[in-house]
């Protein structure tokens, strides 16, 4: 083989290897973990955990807004649009809500897991098939549908009375089905 070429087929593979190393390089730059998205379950936070303990295991919120003594903020879930929510007095958590953002959780498991719920509360919305199921006892309670269907969220608490509960927590929910006002 010609000395000549054997050279001009040594630069060739030099240049393809290190364009190769360049989008190899550039490629594991662009896959970087985002520090805010880290790999931890919401239901793992204890109720009465400081914001700072929650940051540390989750990051920081995306958004922070006061309604009335308490303080919600909102983290990064799998759905962009459905944000987890936590809310917070005096700087500790008082009730997380988990979004559900796949079908990976039922009513029908949520049954299975607890039993029957203590308490359902209904969305004052018209129409809404959506019900909140309440175990007040336990700290815990699931918007869902009501026959074995699509669990949209998890609430997360410290035990209480379902009063409490409504007026500090639940206030678009009531104990009795939504109806329309008809008339004047």
């Amino acid at each position: 083989m010609n000395k000549k070429l054997a050279i001009k087929i040594l630069i060739i593979l030099s240049i393809i290897s290190i364009f190769v190393l360049f989008f190899i390089l550039k490629k594991s730059n662009n896959t970087k973990i985002d520090p805010v998205l880290k790999n931890i379950n919401i239901d793992e936070i204890k109720i009465g955990s400081s914001k700072e303990e929650i940051d540390k295991l989750i990051g920081t919120e995306i958004e922070s807004t006061k309604s009335g003594e308490l303080t919600l903020n909102t983290y990064k879930s799998e759905n962009i649009y459905r944000p987890h929510q936590i809310y917070y007095q005096d700087n500790l958590s008082e009730l997380i809500i988990e979004e559900i953002t796949d079908k990976s959780v039922t009513t029908d498991d949520m049954r299975k897991k607890y039993g029957v719920a203590s308490n359902v509360l209904y969305e004052k919305l018209e129409h809404s098939t959506f019900n909140l199921f309440v175990y007040i006892d336990k700290g815990i309670a699931y918007q869902g549908h009501e026959s074995g269907g699509l669990v949209l969220e998890i609430w997360y608490f410290k035990p209480t009375d379902i009063k409490t509960f409504i007026n500090k927590y639940a206030q678009n929910y009531q104990e009795t089905p939504y109806t329309e006002q008809t008339g004047y």
